[in-house]
């Protein structure tokens, strides 16, 4: 497998969408200088204010798995617990 891409959707608590928002990002300012990352962008639904989408690409497997054990990231998930209420992660390969 070459490229990586990932999304990543996030949903806050209720009423904790402005904080969660703030350390999402945090952690794009931060992920966008691992190394691998070939991009890394922050969305958020139009229709759910509660709902954030990351869409990233990294250049192999092992740098994406650097990147979840990096400390910042390390770091997100610790601050983000108790604002997050659900998370889903795909992991994709580019077939066209």
């Amino acid at each position: 497998m070459a490229h990586v891409n990932v999304v990543a959707t996030v949903v806050a608590r209720p009423g904790r969408e402005k904080e969660l928002a703030g350390l999402l990002l945090g952690l794009v300012t931060a992920s966008r200088r691992d190394a691998g990352c070939m991009s890394y962008h922050l969305h958020r639904a139009l229709d759910n204010a509660r709902e954030f989408v990351f869409q990233e690409t990294w250049e192999s497997p092992e740098l994406l798995e650097d990147h979840k054990n990096a400390p910042h990231f390390q770091e997100f998930l610790g601050k983000s617990r108790e604002l997050v209420e659900s998370l889903d992660v795909k992991l994709l390969e580019k077939i066209d």
